[in-house]
């Protein structure tokens, strides 16, 4: 892991590295939960590895092709921490996608 990574003050979970996902995901308001690789909370990822998306972002995300003004106007990335990412994700166990 690179020395440079970032760590973010998590007021559940304290300090630790960082991941970001969709407004959705933090707020419970579509399910799914897409992420570019299967990640795995026994390992450590490099600074901004961890990312996840709804099944809602997904859509826009393949309607545009990419990543652009749309769909990260649509998707408002969140910075969060790595706990809270793993526990995003097990809420979403079964819904869980990667590329």
């Amino acid at each position: 892991m690179s020395e440079n990574h970032r760590k973010v003050e998590c007021s559940n979970h304290g300090l630790r590295n960082n991941a970001f996902v969709c407004q959705h995901l933090v707020n419970s308001e579509f399910p799914g939960f897409w992420e570019p690789f299967d990640s795995d909370s026994t390992k450590e990822y490099d600074d901004g590895e961890l990312n996840a998306w709804c099944d809602k972002c997904d859509k826009i995300l393949v309607e545009q092709g990419e990543w652009n003004d749309v769909s990260e106007e649509f998707a408002q990335i969140q910075l969060i921490c790595e706990v809270c990412f793993f526990e995003l994700k097990e809420l979403n166990r079964g819904s869980s996608n990667y590329y």
